[in-house]
């Protein structure tokens, strides 16, 4: 995060949990930067959901933050605090520690903050998640789009008039596979070309992807229909240059079939029109 934060806090001397603090101030529309310090917690939580023992006598933090960063990189602001309390700590101890006093420091992969073999913090991200899954992502504005069926087939079969794409959807079906460059292919021709609801490409890619993580899929998959995180809007990928890009001889595309018959955009039923063209 590069944009300046303007900062507040938010005391307590007890609350089930400073993260049940911060998440009911989101949800009322508080800034990025605010933060909630308790000094005891009767409900606190770890990783997993797992329970932290939060006696009174501690302190314990939680900060809102709107970070302008694609979602499956937020891993690294728990990495990016974890750092922070860890410089912090060694910086205190000294100003009261000689040298060869100090006791070793650390981090416990991927949060907690050792000193003398004893964790004495631990960060844990949140984020919520109901928003991963909403048409309107984590921008609150949804992105208007159509279900065409018969487009999201011919997308999901590898079978559109785009050949990169066809290679690559054929490609996933058959290995559970794609390259991250692939997946913004893909996906960019369903939302962009298509003009297909970004949660149904998403909903497909975690049937196939043997990598599938929650995080990473719907958080890309918002990324390129503009609903995600980043300020800068969707993303639309232009498939002729991505095809020169990276795959120039066609070996990719003719390794997987990416050439299909060439299909009309839309078939118009004839049942559709009225039988007395005066009527029109």
């Amino acid at each position: 995060m590069t944009e300046p934060i303007n900062w507040s806090i938010t005391t307590e001397q007890s609350a089930t949990s400073t993260s049940d603090l911060a998440k009911r101030a989101a949800a009322n529309g508080a800034p990025s930067g605010h933060a909630f310090l308790a000094i005891e917690q009767t409900a606190g939580r770890g990783r997993h959901g797992r329970h932290w023992d939060s006696q009174k006598g501690g302190m314990y933090l939680s900060v809102l933050l709107r970070p302008s960063v694609p979602i499956d990189q937020w891993f690294a602001l728990s990495f990016a605090a974890s750092m922070a309390v860890l410089e912090a700590v060694r910086a205190k101890l000294a100003t009261h520690l000689s040298s060869a006093e100090m006791p070793q420091t650390g981090l416990k992969w991927p949060n907690d903050v050792i000193v003398a073999g004893g964790k004495i913090s631990g960060i844990l991200l949140e984020v919520d998640g109901k928003a991963l899954f909403l048409l309107s992502g984590l921008t609150g504005k949804p992105r208007r789009s159509t279900f065409e069926p018969r487009n999201f087939a011919r997308w999901c079969a590898g079978d559109t008039n785009y050949p990169i794409v066809n290679a690559l959807m054929r490609q996933l079906v058959a290995t559970g596979w794609m390259s991250n460059r692939g997946r913004q292919i893909a996906a960019s021709c369903l939302i962009n070309e298509l003009d297909g609801d970004w949660r149904f490409g998403a909903a497909f890619f975690e049937k196939h992807l043997i990598d599938y993580d929650v995080g990473s899929n719907y958080g890309n998959w918002q990324y390129i229909a503009g609903v995600g995180s980043d300020p800068r809007g969707g993303r639309h990928f232009n498939l002729v240059k991505q095809t020169a890009d990276h795959d120039p001889n066609g070996i990719f595309i003719a390794k997987w079939g990416g050439v299909r018959p060439l299909q009309p955009d839309f078939i118009t039923d004839a049942a559709d029109w009225p039988i007395d063209s005066e009527k029109v």
